[in-house]
């Protein structure tokens, strides 16, 4: 998977090991939502918002991985 970065954090998505990238963050509507990919395990969605945390700049970031 390669160097995992302080704004990056890896979780699983169904069997596969993925990295969610907290430095490319976008918004989009709920409508153009089409496919989903799957569904983040509570423990790796408090990750993703660390690394969101970090990314932003915003208390309570710290290094999770």
């Amino acid at each position: 998977m390669g160097r995992v970065y302080p704004s990056e954090t890896l979780v699983m998505l169904g069997d596969r090991e993925n990295k969610a990238l907290a430095d490319q963050l976008t918004t989009v509507s709920k409508q153009r939502l089409i496919n989903r990919a799957g569904r983040l395990a509570a423990s790796d969605m408090r990750k993703v918002e660390q690394a969101v945390k970090m990314q932003l700049g915003l208390p309570d970031a710290h290094l999770t991985n």
